[in-house]
């Protein structure tokens, strides 16, 4: 009874330890993404802003240049926040808090 209980707590342990692998991959996988995500984020959000400076009209008086300013803002923002978040600190903040 006892070395059928000892080789089944075994597998059992194996078993554990290639889901804590698998996890570990998993989660440093999306973490790359959400990085990389964030990056483009930014990316774009530079591109427009740039864009926007570059405009020859007048700004202020010029409703789609507004709209691409804010959504310049808003996506920098998200950008800023994915970015931040991929990071391994961050995210064993907001997985404890969760």
């Amino acid at each position: 009874m006892s070395e059928a209980t000892d080789i089944e707590l075994q597998a059992i342990k194996q078993q554990l330890a290639l889901l804590r692998q698998e996890n570990a991959a998993t989660r440093t996988g999306w973490m790359k993404w959400l990085r990389a995500t964030g990056l483009l984020l930014l990316g774009y959000a530079g591109a427009i802003s740039y864009g926007v400076l570059k405009a020859h009209g007048n700004v202020e008086s010029n409703p789609i240049v507004s709209v691409f300013v804010f959504g310049a803002l808003f996506m920098g923002c998200f950008g800023l926040w994915c970015f931040a978040w991929s990071f391994r600190l961050l995210a064993d903040r907001l997985m404890k808090t969760a």
